[in-house]
């Protein structure tokens, strides 16, 4: 049951990210644009969303093979004997035909966890940014009423 949710998962949020794609990096080109107007000299963003994402994507990297290991290796012939494709086909080429498809089942439960996982790891990341921002204009603030005349500003208000 966790392998089909993980793949159903996996696919409709490969859906969402490919139809709001422009969206989202319209959205984080504006926001980027916007703490280069309010702070020029800050810097928003997380320093290590790149190295989490490198470490992430061996790891999935990593499970792929070693999936693709324990299944070839140990369970290929119980899985080729018992598993009986109701296709014409050649002979010669059923265990090509099994492994396509089987690569292919191990593939997507793969690449659908794994948009699971990137998905959280990027929105972490603009969630971050997002904070980081807030807090640079903040500061920004802070450091402008300690140095500007505050009561000069606020009867020039009225």
């Amino acid at each position: 049951m966790t392998v089909y949710s993980t793949t159903i998962c996996g696919l409709f949020l490969q859906i969402v990210l490919n139809s709001k794609r422009n969206e989202i990096r319209k959205t984080l080109h504006q926001l980027c644009k916007l703490s280069k107007v309010l702070n020029p000299q800050g810097i928003i963003g997380s320093n290590c969303t790149y190295r989490n994402l490198t470490v992430y994507l061996s790891a999935v990297i990593g499970l792929f093979a070693l999936l693709i290991v324990f299944f070839f290796y140990q369970e290929w012939d119980n899985y080729k004997n018992t598993v009986a494709i109701h296709l014409s086909m050649v002979p010669e080429l059923r265990d090509v035909c099994l492994a396509f498809i089987y690569m292919s089942i191990i593939f997507s439960i793969v690449s659908g966890g794994s948009v699971c996982g990137v998905t959280s790891l990027l929105c972490d990341s603009a969630f971050l940014t997002l904070g980081n921002f807030i807090k640079s204009y903040r500061l920004d603030l802070i450091n402008k009423m300690k140095t500007q005349d505050l009561r000069r500003n606020f009867f020039a208000m009225r």
